[in-house]
């Protein structure tokens, strides 16, 4: 997909987590894709 940056974060225990990730990129907008529903959260 030209023009983006794509991250893959898994959570591989069995604890919930909470976090606040940051990524060195520049006037780009994130989005939350659920694999298990199928939902994009812009």
């Amino acid at each position: 997909m030209p023009g983006m940056e794509i991250y893959f974060l898994t959570n591989q225990s069995d604890q919930e987590i909470n976090f606040s990730p940051s990524f060195r990129v520049n006037g780009m907008k994130p989005q939350l894709w659920d694999a298990m529903t199928g939902t994009v959260i812009p």
